[in-house]
């Protein structure tokens, strides 16, 4: 009998030194990775007019001061993709350094081929980040040109540049009358008072172009939801394309009309992107407030609850279930 209790007590002292050590090796909470940023910046042409490298360079160095401004990343991670011209592309990891209270990039790897405009190589990348930088939640800011929720093949030379002048519009070289006569838009060209946007540029190259649908099903393919998807691009805050990525994000934040060249002053407004909980309204008042009083007062942000797709989708069909639109009315 005293060798069984014996043997028991011994066997207690294990389990105990068991649970001992597993407590000993628990997760700190606090330093958990909370979000990884990925910002996506793939070619957009040349460094001509139409081109934005000059401009997501300065993207990337406004990310860095607004990391300074906020004296850290805060249990999160920003992953940079970088397209130096058509084929060549990096992954950049961005790393605060408290000493000296700078930003580091570290380039991780190279990539010698534009296979992000498959779905199966924006996957591979977006893998490569997540095994880099995992955390509890994963956001996209995708900088480039936008022509809203069609494809780059329904494009010629596209896209077109804003028009020279009330009146005309321009394809490459040629000008002809439109047909009201009238124009509202940003304008095309060097003259600062026609400032240049991010819609006009030369994504003449097509293989160098993603449809919206290639990039959900390239978010899915890596089996990931993100908190938002920021479209630092032309007219990509609508309906169809909110629609399309309601599965992938909880938020879209985007713009409906053209962006300046510029892009989002991210210096100003990255506290709050960079956030377990992102405060949207925040940045959205941010951004249109920072052009509202600049040189190029132009700009309309908003940022749309995808999550809620579904719903607004079973809503238009009832609509359409009752009414019709006259065919007398011109679309």
């Amino acid at each position: 009998m005293i060798k069984k209790l014996f043997t028991l007590f011994i066997c207690t002292l294990s389990l105990a030194a068991t649970f001992t050590s597993c407590g000993d090796e628990a997760i700190d909470v606090e330093s958990v990775n909370k979000q990884t940023i990925f910002v996506f910046f793939p070619w957009t042409g040349d460094t001509r007019y139409t081109g934005l490298y000059s401009d997501l360079k300065n993207n990337v160095d406004s990310m860095c001061e607004g990391i300074v401004a906020k004296k850290g990343l805060n249990n999160s991670r920003v992953m940079v993709f970088m397209s130096q011209n058509y084929r060549k592309s990096y992954l950049i990891d961005l790393q605060y350094d408290g000493n000296t209270k700078t930003v580091i990039r570290d380039t991780l790897k190279t990539y010698d081929e534009a296979t992000y405009t498959t779905a199966e190589g924006f996957a591979e990348i977006l893998n490569e980040v997540k095994r880099r930088a995992e955390a509890l939640n994963y956001s996209l800011i995708i900088g480039a040109h936008g022509c809203g929720w069609t494809y780059n093949s329904d494009w010629v030379n596209y896209p077109y540049m804003a028009r020279p002048n009330a009146g005309f519009a321009q394809k490459g070289s040629t000008s002809y009358p439109t047909a009201t006569g009238n124009f509202s838009g940003i304008q095309y060209g060097p003259d600062p008072n026609k400032p240049i946007t991010r819609f006009f540029g030369s994504v003449s190259l097509e293989e160098n172009a993603l449809d919206v649908p290639t990039l959900a099903e390239g978010i899915k393919l890596s089996g990931t939801k993100m908190q938002y998807i920021l479209f630092d691009a032309c007219y990509m805050g609508n309906v169809e394309t909110a629609y399309e990525l309601k599965d992938v994000t909880n938020f879209m934040i985007s713009s409906s009309s053209e962006v300046m060249g510029a892009g989002v002053p991210y210096k100003t407004v990255w506290s709050y992107l960079n956030s377990s909980a992102p405060n949207y309204s925040g940045f959205v008042n941010g951004v249109v407030n920072f052009y509202k009083n600049s040189s190029v007062p132009f700009c309309n942000m908003a940022a749309i609850d995808c999550r809620q797709m579904d719903n607004l989708a079973q809503v238009m069909k009832e609509i359409n279930s009752k009414y019709t639109l006259s065919s007398s009315v011109p679309l």
